[in-house]
């Protein structure tokens, strides 16, 4: 018969876990001629940190460069997320900008 083996313990990591978070993306497309450094600007203004990704997106059956900017935080941080969202509607001259909300759970390490 084999016998169970005992894992080690874990060395303490440093790990903190914030309280119950969510996970705002703005999706928002980026029309050729506009710059990129206009939306790291605009981001920099309205909320204090996020990663903003380049994708490619469709619309209305069109591709399109496309950003997506990601916020982790917390319910009042979506207010600044939607004011984002507005003010790169307005300034990429965009019909419409999406915004999404997934609760999460945060970890740091």
């Amino acid at each position: 018969m084999m016998q169970a083996t005992q894992e080690a313990p874990l060395p303490e990591t440093g790990v903190s876990m914030a309280s119950p978070s969510l996970m705002i993306q703005v999706y928002v497309g980026l029309p050729s001629g506009c710059s990129f450094v206009d939306v790291e600007d605009a981001v920099r203004i309205h909320v204090l940190g996020a990663t903003v990704t380049r994708a490619v997106g469709m619309w209305q059956g069109s591709y399109e460069d496309s950003l997506v900017i990601t916020i982790l935080g917390q319910q009042g941080d979506l207010y600044d997320a939607r004011r984002l969202a507005v003010y790169l509607k307005n300034l990429l001259m965009q019909d419409e900008v999406l915004v999404v909300t997934t609760p999460c759970e945060v970890e740091v390490v």
